[in-house]
C-alpha cells in the first residue's frame, strides 16, 4: 500500500509537470516547489530534492483521512457482503475478492465484480483530491490508474485492520506531531533526510503514518527539522503570486 501511495504521489508530480509545461514552466525544481508550497506551505526543507516528501505527506494525509472510522468515511451498503461483517474471515474475503480484480473493474457498475462501497470510497477520495488540488480538469489516464491502485490497497488494509477489532482492538494507526522528539522505535526518517549533520532530532512533518499491530510496530516515516533550510527560487514566489492574480481577475 505504501509503495502504491508513493507511486501515486510521483505520478501526480509528473502530471503537474506536464500541465505546467503547457504554460511554459519546465524547470523541475520550480514545478516541485510550486506543488509543495501549495500543498504543505509551512514545510521547511534541507534540499530541493526533498520537495517530493512534502507532496507525499499531503497525499498520505488525504488517503488516511477518516481511516480510524469503521466506514472509512463512506456509509457501508448493508447488501454488500464484503463490507457487512468485520470478522477476520470477512477481512480475508475482502482481500481475496479485490486482490483478484483490477480496481477499474471493481468500480464499474457494469462489471460482475462491482463493489459499491469501494466505488463510493474512490469517488469520495477523488473529489477530495480535486478540491484540495484545485484540479477539476480531466486527469491523465496514468494518474487515474495510479490513484485507483493506491485506493484499492488503502481500502483493503482498512478492512483487514477492522477485521481484528473484535474482541480486542489490536490494530492502531498512529500519527506523529510536528516538533515531536524523534523516537527510533516508532519512527524512521525518510531516505535522504536522516543525516544528523543536516537535521535536528525533532520532527518537521509526518510523511506516512505508522501502525501498531499487537506487539509489532510498522514505523511512521517522518521528515526531520533541517538545520539549514533550502529556499525556493525567487521565480517560484513570483509564479505563485502571478497565478493568484490571474485567478482573481
Amino acid at each position: 500500500m505504501r509503495a502504491l501511495v508513493r507511486n501515486f504521489s510521483t505520478t501526480l508530480i509528473e502530471a503537474k509537470e506536464e500541465m505546467l509545461k503547457r504554460l511554459g514552466i519546465e524547470l523541475r525544481t520550480t514545478v516541485l516547489a510550486l506543488l509543495s508550497c501549495e500543498l504543505l506551505p509551512d514545510a521547511q526543507l534541507a534540499d530541493s530534492e526533498h520537495l517530493k516528501y512534502g507532496v507525499q505527506a499531503f497525499v498520505n494525509r488525504t488517503v488516511f483521512e477518516e481511516f480510524e472510522t469503521e466506514s472509512y468515511g463512506v456509509d457501508n451498503d448493508p447488501s454488500d457482503d464484503h463490507c457487512a461483517s468485520h470478522s477476520l474471515a470477512a477481512g480475508r474475503d475482502i482481500l481475496t475478492h479485490l486482490a483478484a480484480v483490477s480496481p477499474s473493474e471493481a468500480i464499474s457498475e457494469e462489471s460482475p465484480v462491482y463493489n459499491r462501497s469501494f466505488h463510493l470510497f474512490c469517488r469520495k477520495k477523488f473529489q477530495l483530491f480535486q478540491k484540495k488540488l484545485d484540479w477539476f480538469e480531466k486527469w491523465p489516464e496514468k494518474l487515474v490508474e495510479a490513484f485507483l491502485d493506491a485506493m484499492k490497497y488503502a481500502w483493503m488494509v482498512h478492512k483487514l485492520a477492522f477485521a481484528f477489532q473484535q474482541p480486542d482492538s489490536v490494530v492502531t494507526l498512529f500519527y506523529v506531531n510536528e516538533w515531536a522528539e524523534f523516537d527510533p522505535v516508532y519512527m524512521e526518517a525518510v531516505e535522504g533526510a536522516a543525516s544528523s549533520q543536516k537535521f535536528s532530532s525533532t520532527v518537521q512533518f509526518m510523511v506516512i503514518p505508522g501502525f501498531e499491530i499487537r506487539d509489532k510496530i510498522i514505523k511512521s516515516q517522518v521528515y526531520l527539522n533541517p538545520i539549514t533550510v533550502w529556499c525556493p527560487p525567487k521565480s517560484t514566489t513570483s509564479l505563485l503570486y502571478g497565478r493568484q492574480s490571474i485567478g482573481s481577475s
